[in-house]
């Protein structure tokens, strides 16, 4: 009934089991035996019986993968590989034929999984140089000198390490210990930046993620303030400053290299109604008197 690679979902359990394993669960069949009882994959093969499962019979849409996108594993061990169930990790290699995937975080020749024992994580892309939280790994090599819930910088993705492909990351300047850190995807949360320093708000430029006409406010270590705005002509993206800024408030071209960037929030104007003192009367629920 069933063969090596087949996917089986628990339908009901007959006996307790000495492993974590509950109705609905979703394994790979690993081994099957004469009497068609079945070996599940994982860290090591547990049985079940024929009639405790049922055949998973799912379409997978191919297109929806592509290289770079980040996938949660559904299935422990898929295709015999070590991708740990719940994990997150980038495609490497997408193959249609075999309908299967290569994630880069994994050890080398052990990458491959089923496309149908993963899915996509939507909002988990990163770049170098976006601010992250660490939420898990803090403490423990390879990020021995980080710390749980601190903020940190993206120095490099996909970096070889011995735990796999890892992203690297920026020490906070000042504390001791490792001025680097290794931390997998699914340990770490973009952290939504509302402030930036002159090569942050450069990169952003560079990367078109300001829209032309932002304003951008610079306050610089006197606590002088001015305003910029995003252009963009045949070369690339820039900035313009107001006509009379830097004669208004005395500033100096280092006051914009080591100042702190931040976009200015657009204020929205409250609605103005006009109201005959009837009309307001009737509004207010009593009579008024106009006085000068």
């Amino acid at each position: 009934m069933y063969k090596v690679g087949d996917r089986v979902r628990v339908t009901n359990l007959r006996q307790p089991r000495d492993w974590e394993v509950k109705v609905g669960d979703v394994f790979q069949v690993a081994i099957v035996d004469r009497d068609g009882d079945v070996y599940v994959s994982g860290d090591n093969a547990r049985l079940l019986v024929q009639s405790e499962v049922e055949k998973v019979e799912e379409e997978v849409k191919v297109k929806e993968f592509k290289v770079g996108d980040k996938v949660k594993v559904l299935v422990q061990g898929s295709f015999g590989s070590e991708a740990e169930k719940g994990r997150i990790y980038t495609i490497e290699t997408v193959d249609y034929d075999d309908r299967s995937l290569e994630l880069e975080e994994l050890p080398a020749f052990d990458q491959w999984v089923y496309m149908s024992d993963v899915e996509i994580v939507s909002g988990s892309s990163y770049k170098v140089g976006d601010k992250v939280k660490l939420i898990s790994g803090g403490g423990s090599y390879p990020l021995s000198d980080f710390s749980n819930n601190k903020e940190y910088t993206i120095l490099e993705l996909n970096h070889f390490h011995e735990k796999g492909r890892l992203i690297q990351l920026k020490n906070i300047e000042g504390v001791s210990g490792a001025s680097v850190g290794y931390a997998r995807v699914d340990q770490l949360e973009l952290v939504n930046q509302t402030s930036f320093t002159f090569p942050e708000m450069v990169q952003k430029l560079i990367d078109g993620e300001f829209e032309v006409g932002t304003e951008l406010v610079m306050t610089d270590e006197d606590g002088l303030k001015g305003t910029f705005y995003v252009r963009k002509n045949m070369y690339g993206y820039g900035i313009s400053k107001e006509a009379d800024w830097f004669v208004e408030n005395k500033a100096t071209f280092p006051s914009v290299l080591n100042g702190i960037w931040t976009v200015k929030e657009e204020v929205k104007e409250e609605p103005i109604k006009e109201m005959s003192i009837e009309e307001l009367q009737k509004e207010l629920g009593y009579k008024i008197k106009i006085t000068e």
